[in-house]
């Protein structure tokens, strides 16, 4: 787990993304995994909610920070097929973008939101489990086989 400090005025009221907290940015927690919870182009918390761990985000002119919408995008039907054909396409369907896919634009590129699937056997072979997969690994499988 990584930790890392906002550094900014510490008299900056904030509002947390999830219970609606509020308070100062100095009031805040260091922010825990920040590289997973960030998103391209997107708003730069001051910190983590003391309550529930959530993001908080400053407050200007009584507003919540805006934080980036790209979908209104006039080309995202473009981008939207220009990733399906990039990555998708050819994927063996292991990759998908919906039609409404969030865009979000960046100095070095449009990123534009994807669906990734994880298989349930490269799952396990990381000693992970999908709850929604018939058998959990290969023995639970070959029982239920052998007892059919």
């Amino acid at each position: 787990m990584t930790q890392c400090y906002i550094q900014c005025d510490e008299t900056l009221p904030v509002k947390c993304d999830d219970c609606d907290w509020t308070g100062t940015a100095g009031q805040t927690e260091m922010i825990s995994d920040i590289q997973e919870r960030l998103t391209p182009g997107g708003v730069v918390p001051a910190g983590q909610c003391p309550e529930c761990g959530a993001l908080a985000y400053p407050i200007q002119d009584g507003k919540e920070a805006a934080k980036p919408d790209d979908s209104d995008d006039p080309q995202q039907p473009e981008l939207v097929e220009l990733a399906r054909s990039v990555f998708a396409d050819g994927s063996d369907n292991d990759i998908e973008v919906d039609d409404d896919a969030a865009l979000s634009h960046g100095n070095d590129g449009i990123w534009v939101q994807a669906w990734v699937l994880l298989k349930n056997d490269v799952l396990r072979e990381n000693g992970l489990s999908n709850p929604e997969a018939p058998f959990d690994d290969e023995d639970e499988k070959d029982e239920e086989e052998a007892s059919a």
